[in-house]
Protein backbone atom coordinates (compact mmCIF):
# COMPACT_ATOMS: atom_id res chain seq x y z
CA UNK A 1 0.00 0.00 0.00
CA UNK A 2 2.77 2.05 1.21
CA UNK A 3 4.81 2.25 -2.56
CA UNK A 4 1.43 2.66 -4.46
CA UNK A 5 1.48 5.72 -2.83
CA UNK A 6 4.87 6.29 -3.38
CA UNK A 7 4.71 5.68 -6.97
CA UNK A 8 1.85 7.94 -7.31
CA UNK A 9 3.95 10.86 -5.83
CA UNK A 10 6.06 10.43 -8.12
CA UNK A 11 4.20 10.31 -11.31
CA UNK A 12 2.81 13.80 -9.83
CA UNK A 13 6.13 15.40 -9.57
CA UNK A 14 6.75 18.50 -11.66
CA UNK A 15 9.06 16.59 -13.32
CA UNK A 16 6.82 14.03 -14.61
CA UNK A 17 4.72 16.89 -15.67
CA UNK A 18 7.25 18.53 -17.62
CA UNK A 19 8.79 15.35 -19.43
CA UNK A 20 5.36 14.66 -20.28
CA UNK A 21 4.56 18.26 -21.65
CA UNK A 22 7.77 17.81 -23.40
CA UNK A 23 6.61 14.84 -25.01
CA UNK A 24 3.04 16.20 -26.11
CA UNK A 25 5.34 19.23 -27.57
CA UNK A 26 7.24 16.91 -29.39
CA UNK A 27 4.66 15.16 -30.73
CA UNK A 28 2.74 18.17 -31.82
CA UNK A 29 5.35 19.82 -33.45
CA UNK A 30 6.04 16.06 -35.47
CA UNK A 31 2.39 16.48 -36.72
CA UNK A 32 2.54 20.06 -37.73
CA UNK A 33 5.64 19.20 -39.63
CA UNK A 34 3.74 15.87 -40.94
CA UNK A 35 0.76 18.80 -42.41
CA UNK A 36 3.02 20.97 -43.71
CA UNK A 37 4.85 18.05 -45.66
CA UNK A 38 1.62 16.46 -46.69
CA UNK A 39 0.67 20.05 -47.71
CA UNK A 40 3.57 20.37 -49.50
CA UNK A 41 3.44 17.34 -51.69
CA UNK A 42 0.26 18.10 -52.48
CA UNK A 43 1.24 21.25 -53.55
CA UNK A 44 4.34 20.08 -55.54
CA UNK A 45 1.58 17.02 -57.24
CA UNK A 46 -0.92 19.86 -57.73
CA UNK A 47 1.69 21.74 -59.83
CA UNK A 48 3.18 18.95 -61.38
CA UNK A 49 -0.56 18.79 -62.62
CA UNK A 50 -1.00 22.01 -63.98
CA UNK A 51 2.51 21.50 -65.96
CA UNK A 52 1.42 18.00 -67.42
CA UNK A 53 -2.10 19.62 -68.41
CA UNK A 54 -0.10 22.61 -69.84
CA UNK A 55 2.36 20.19 -71.53
CA UNK A 56 -0.60 18.12 -73.02
CA UNK A 57 -2.09 21.22 -74.14
CA UNK A 58 1.06 22.53 -76.03
CA UNK A 59 1.22 19.10 -77.32
CA UNK A 60 -2.20 19.22 -79.06
CA UNK A 61 -1.16 23.03 -79.97
CA UNK A 62 1.37 21.53 -81.91
CA UNK A 63 0.01 18.61 -83.62
CA UNK A 64 -2.97 20.84 -84.28
CA UNK A 65 -0.64 23.64 -86.39
CA UNK A 66 1.27 20.13 -88.11
CA UNK A 67 -2.06 18.58 -89.23
CA UNK A 68 -3.19 22.53 -90.88
CA UNK A 69 -0.16 22.42 -92.27
CA UNK A 70 0.08 19.06 -93.80
CA UNK A 71 -3.39 19.64 -94.72
CA UNK A 72 -2.04 22.65 -96.67
CA UNK A 73 0.45 21.19 -97.79
CA UNK A 74 -1.28 18.56 -99.37
CA UNK A 75 -3.46 21.18 -101.13
CA UNK A 76 -0.83 22.67 -102.56
CA UNK A 77 0.18 19.37 -104.05
CA UNK A 78 -3.07 18.82 -105.31
CA UNK A 79 -3.21 22.40 -106.81
CA UNK A 80 -0.12 21.58 -108.93
CA UNK A 81 -1.33 18.09 -109.86
CA UNK A 82 -4.19 19.95 -110.89
CA UNK A 83 -2.01 22.54 -113.09
CA UNK A 84 0.08 19.77 -114.66
CA UNK A 85 -2.45 17.95 -115.42
CA UNK A 86 -4.25 20.82 -117.69
CA UNK A 87 -3.78 19.69 -121.30
CA UNK A 88 -1.54 22.54 -122.82
CA UNK A 89 -4.06 22.80 -125.67
CA UNK A 90 -6.52 24.50 -123.48
CA UNK A 91 -7.32 27.77 -121.97
CA UNK A 92 -4.40 28.74 -120.47
CA UNK A 93 -6.37 32.36 -118.70
CA UNK A 94 -9.21 33.78 -119.06
CA UNK A 95 -9.88 35.59 -122.19
CA UNK A 96 -11.33 32.92 -124.85
CA UNK A 97 -8.77 31.81 -126.71
CA UNK A 98 -6.31 28.88 -125.73
CA UNK A 99 -2.36 29.05 -126.34
CA UNK A 100 -2.20 26.64 -128.74
CA UNK A 101 -5.11 28.79 -130.50
CA UNK A 102 -2.53 31.62 -130.63
CA UNK A 103 0.60 29.68 -130.93
CA UNK A 104 -1.42 28.04 -134.27
CA UNK A 105 -2.35 31.40 -135.81
CA UNK A 106 1.29 32.58 -135.36
CA UNK A 107 2.85 29.48 -137.43
CA UNK A 108 -0.29 30.08 -139.90
CA UNK A 109 0.93 33.63 -140.54
CA UNK A 110 4.39 33.03 -140.76
CA UNK A 111 6.31 32.70 -143.76
CA UNK A 112 9.40 31.05 -142.35
CA UNK A 113 9.99 28.87 -139.01
CA UNK A 114 9.37 30.50 -135.59
CA UNK A 115 11.02 29.67 -132.54
CA UNK A 116 9.81 29.34 -129.06
CA UNK A 117 11.57 32.35 -127.99
CA UNK A 118 10.21 34.66 -130.53
CA UNK A 119 6.20 33.12 -129.98
CA UNK A 120 7.23 34.30 -126.50
CA UNK A 121 7.93 37.90 -127.53
CA UNK A 122 5.17 37.94 -130.00
CA UNK A 123 2.66 36.96 -126.80
CA UNK A 124 4.70 40.07 -124.54
CA UNK A 125 4.15 42.51 -127.60
CA UNK A 126 0.92 42.10 -127.96
CA UNK A 127 -0.14 42.06 -124.13
CA UNK A 128 1.84 45.72 -124.36
CA UNK A 129 -0.76 46.95 -126.37
CA UNK A 130 -3.46 46.94 -123.69
CA UNK A 131 -5.67 44.01 -125.22
CA UNK A 132 -7.36 42.42 -123.02
CA UNK A 133 -7.18 39.19 -124.56
CA UNK A 134 -3.61 39.06 -125.12
CA UNK A 135 -2.79 40.41 -121.95
CA UNK A 136 -3.22 36.33 -119.50
CA UNK A 137 -0.39 35.18 -122.24
CA UNK A 138 2.18 37.88 -121.46
CA UNK A 139 4.12 35.78 -118.66
CA UNK A 140 4.20 32.38 -120.57
CA UNK A 141 7.91 30.66 -120.54
CA UNK A 142 9.13 28.75 -123.10
CA UNK A 143 8.46 25.46 -122.27
CA UNK A 144 4.97 26.11 -122.25
CA UNK A 145 5.44 27.18 -125.21
CA UNK A 146 7.16 24.62 -126.40
CA UNK A 147 4.63 21.31 -124.65
CA UNK A 148 1.88 23.55 -126.38
CA UNK A 149 3.62 23.17 -130.34
CA UNK A 150 4.48 20.05 -129.26
CA UNK A 151 1.29 18.59 -128.38
CA UNK A 152 -0.67 20.85 -131.43
CA UNK A 153 1.73 19.39 -133.76
CA UNK A 154 0.46 15.90 -132.01
CA UNK A 155 -3.19 16.65 -132.11
CA UNK A 156 -2.69 17.65 -135.80
CA UNK A 157 -0.86 14.32 -136.70
CA UNK A 158 -4.10 12.40 -135.14
CA UNK A 159 -6.31 14.05 -137.12
CA UNK A 160 -6.52 13.81 -140.99
CA UNK A 161 -6.06 17.33 -141.60
CA UNK A 162 -3.98 18.73 -144.94
CA UNK A 163 -1.57 20.51 -142.82
CA UNK A 164 0.88 19.51 -139.96
CA UNK A 165 3.35 21.56 -137.50
CA UNK A 166 7.02 20.70 -138.06
CA UNK A 167 10.12 21.68 -136.00
CA UNK A 168 13.70 22.65 -137.74
CA UNK A 169 16.98 23.89 -136.75
CA UNK A 170 14.76 27.50 -137.17
CA UNK A 171 12.11 26.55 -135.30
CA UNK A 172 8.00 25.24 -135.56
CA UNK A 173 6.34 25.50 -139.17
CA UNK A 174 3.42 25.12 -140.23
CA UNK A 175 3.15 23.24 -143.51
CA UNK A 176 1.41 20.85 -145.78
CA UNK A 177 1.37 17.57 -145.75
CA UNK A 178 4.08 15.98 -148.94
CA UNK A 179 1.24 13.94 -150.19
CA UNK A 180 -0.38 17.11 -151.94
CA UNK A 181 2.72 18.41 -153.35
CA UNK A 182 1.47 17.37 -157.33
CA UNK A 183 -1.54 19.82 -156.61
CA UNK A 184 0.43 23.02 -154.78
CA UNK A 185 3.08 22.26 -157.98
CA UNK A 186 0.13 23.62 -160.43
CA UNK A 187 -0.91 26.39 -157.65
CA UNK A 188 3.27 28.02 -158.73
CA UNK A 189 4.67 26.73 -161.92
CA UNK A 190 7.18 29.03 -161.33
CA UNK A 191 8.25 27.77 -158.39
CA UNK A 192 9.96 24.44 -160.46
CA UNK A 193 12.20 22.82 -158.29
CA UNK A 194 15.74 23.00 -158.92
CA UNK A 195 17.29 18.98 -159.40
CA UNK A 196 20.43 18.12 -157.99
CA UNK A 197 22.41 15.92 -159.70
CA UNK A 198 24.09 12.35 -158.30
CA UNK A 199 27.37 13.68 -158.21
CA UNK A 200 26.21 17.03 -156.23
CA UNK A 201 24.19 14.78 -153.76
CA UNK A 202 27.16 12.56 -153.10
CA UNK A 203 29.31 15.40 -152.25
CA UNK A 204 26.27 17.38 -150.61
CA UNK A 205 26.38 13.89 -148.49
CA UNK A 206 29.93 14.01 -147.74
CA UNK A 207 29.69 17.35 -146.31
CA UNK A 208 27.03 16.46 -144.34
CA UNK A 209 28.52 13.79 -142.22
CA UNK A 210 31.98 15.16 -142.10
CA UNK A 211 31.94 18.64 -141.33
CA UNK A 212 33.63 21.05 -141.57
CA UNK A 213 35.95 19.24 -144.49
CA UNK A 214 38.71 20.54 -147.41
CA UNK A 215 37.55 20.50 -151.17
CA UNK A 216 40.81 18.14 -150.53
CA UNK A 217 39.30 15.28 -148.58
CA UNK A 218 35.93 15.49 -150.68
CA UNK A 219 37.87 14.87 -153.90
CA UNK A 220 39.96 12.07 -152.34
CA UNK A 221 36.66 10.12 -151.09
CA UNK A 222 34.63 10.58 -154.93
CA UNK A 223 37.95 10.71 -156.80
CA UNK A 224 37.30 13.25 -159.26
CA UNK A 225 37.59 16.85 -159.02
CA UNK A 226 34.13 18.79 -157.31
CA UNK A 227 34.78 22.60 -158.59
CA UNK A 228 31.88 22.53 -160.51
CA UNK A 229 29.72 20.71 -157.86
CA UNK A 230 31.25 23.03 -154.96
CA UNK A 231 30.37 25.48 -157.03
CA UNK A 232 26.41 24.38 -157.67
CA UNK A 233 26.27 24.00 -153.92
CA UNK A 234 27.27 27.12 -153.14
CA UNK A 235 24.99 28.73 -155.15
CA UNK A 236 22.48 27.19 -154.05
CA UNK A 237 22.85 27.95 -150.21
CA UNK A 238 23.29 24.43 -149.21
CA UNK A 239 27.13 24.83 -148.52
CA UNK A 240 28.80 27.84 -147.16
CA UNK A 241 32.65 28.52 -146.01
CA UNK A 242 33.19 27.52 -142.28
CA UNK A 243 36.50 28.82 -142.06
CA UNK A 244 40.32 27.57 -142.52
CA UNK A 245 41.99 24.45 -141.80
CA UNK A 246 44.91 24.63 -139.43
CA UNK A 247 47.38 22.68 -141.97
CA UNK A 248 49.86 24.16 -144.63
CA UNK A 249 48.18 26.26 -146.35
CA UNK A 250 45.49 26.42 -144.93
CA UNK A 251 42.79 25.41 -147.10
CA UNK A 252 39.21 26.26 -146.84
CA UNK A 253 36.57 23.97 -144.90
CA UNK A 254 33.21 23.57 -146.21
CA UNK A 255 29.62 23.00 -144.16
CA UNK A 256 26.35 22.91 -144.21
CA UNK A 257 24.20 26.23 -143.86
CA UNK A 258 20.74 26.69 -141.74
CA UNK A 259 18.97 26.49 -144.96
CA UNK A 260 20.01 22.96 -145.45
CA UNK A 261 18.63 22.34 -142.13
CA UNK A 262 15.00 23.74 -143.09
CA UNK A 263 15.04 21.73 -146.51
CA UNK A 264 15.58 18.98 -144.79
CA UNK A 265 13.08 18.98 -141.95
CA UNK A 266 16.65 18.63 -139.52
CA UNK A 267 16.84 19.66 -136.12
CA UNK A 268 20.00 18.86 -135.88
CA UNK A 269 22.70 17.07 -137.87
CA UNK A 270 21.84 14.09 -135.67
CA UNK A 271 18.93 13.53 -137.07
CA UNK A 272 20.84 12.53 -140.42
CA UNK A 273 20.27 8.91 -141.47
CA UNK A 274 22.37 6.53 -139.78
CA UNK A 275 24.50 9.55 -138.44
CA UNK A 276 26.25 7.54 -135.81
CA UNK A 277 27.42 5.10 -138.04
CA UNK A 278 28.27 6.88 -141.10
CA UNK A 279 30.55 9.33 -139.02
CA UNK A 280 33.00 6.32 -137.68
CA UNK A 281 33.46 4.87 -141.19
CA UNK A 282 36.96 5.42 -142.26
CA UNK A 283 36.99 7.09 -145.61
CA UNK A 284 40.22 8.53 -147.67
CA UNK A 285 41.88 11.52 -146.82
CA UNK A 286 43.82 13.82 -149.12
CA UNK A 287 47.58 13.86 -148.80
CA UNK A 288 48.84 16.56 -146.43
CA UNK A 289 50.62 19.75 -148.42
CA UNK A 290 54.03 20.12 -148.44
CA UNK A 291 55.50 23.75 -146.99
CA UNK A 292 56.10 25.94 -149.66
CA UNK A 293 60.00 25.54 -150.98
CA UNK A 294 62.67 27.86 -149.50
CA UNK A 295 63.48 28.45 -153.70
CA UNK A 296 59.59 29.62 -154.54
CA UNK A 297 60.69 33.21 -155.29
CA UNK A 298 63.41 32.12 -157.65
CA UNK A 299 60.75 30.34 -159.69
CA UNK A 300 59.15 33.27 -159.35
CA UNK A 301 61.41 35.38 -161.16
CA UNK A 302 62.36 33.06 -163.78
CA UNK A 303 58.65 33.17 -165.15
CA UNK A 304 57.56 30.35 -164.09
CA UNK A 305 53.76 30.54 -162.87
CA UNK A 306 53.17 30.83 -158.75
CA UNK A 307 51.05 28.81 -156.71
CA UNK A 308 47.83 30.44 -155.79
CA UNK A 309 47.62 31.95 -152.40
CA UNK A 310 45.00 31.01 -149.51
CA UNK A 311 43.72 35.15 -150.12
CA UNK A 312 43.12 34.37 -153.46
CA UNK A 313 41.42 31.11 -152.87
CA UNK A 314 39.31 32.41 -150.74
CA UNK A 315 38.34 35.08 -153.16
CA UNK A 316 37.60 32.95 -155.64
CA UNK A 317 35.33 30.65 -153.93
CA UNK A 318 33.89 33.96 -152.21
CA UNK A 319 33.53 35.83 -155.43
CA UNK A 320 34.35 33.55 -158.43
CA UNK A 321 34.32 34.36 -162.30
CA UNK A 322 30.84 33.41 -163.68
CA UNK A 323 32.67 33.04 -167.16
CA UNK A 324 35.07 30.05 -165.54
CA UNK A 325 32.90 28.59 -163.56
CA UNK A 326 32.43 24.61 -164.65
CA UNK A 327 28.61 23.37 -164.31
CA UNK A 328 27.74 20.79 -162.43
CA UNK A 329 27.45 18.39 -165.08
CA UNK A 330 31.75 19.23 -165.64
CA UNK A 331 31.94 16.36 -163.67
CA UNK A 332 33.46 12.98 -164.64
CA UNK A 333 30.13 11.38 -163.27
CA UNK A 334 27.30 11.10 -165.19
CA UNK A 335 23.81 12.57 -162.99
CA UNK A 336 21.40 9.96 -161.94
CA UNK A 337 18.42 9.14 -163.25
CA UNK A 338 16.66 9.72 -160.24
CA UNK A 339 17.61 13.29 -159.06
CA UNK A 340 16.09 14.95 -156.10
CA UNK A 341 14.72 17.62 -155.94
CA UNK A 342 15.91 20.94 -154.30
CA UNK A 343 13.08 23.83 -153.91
Amino acid sequence: MSRKRKSKKIEESPEAVEAVEAVEAVEAVEAVEAVEAVEAVEAVEAVEAVEAVEAVEAVEAVEAVEAVEAVEAVEAVEAVEAVEAVDPTEVVEAGGFTLAQVCEAILFASQKPVSAKEIRQFLKGAAETGDAAAVPFAKTKEPEIRETLSGLALDLQGRDTTYEIRETAAGWQLVTRPHFAPWLRQLFPENRPARLSAPALETLAIIAYRQPITRADIEAVRGVAVDGVMQTLLDRGLVRIGGRAEIPGRPLLYETTQFFMEHFGLRDLDELPNAGELRKIPLPTAAPPQAPAAEAPAAESSGEPAEPTAEGLFAEAADPPKDDLPSDSSDSEPPAADENPLA
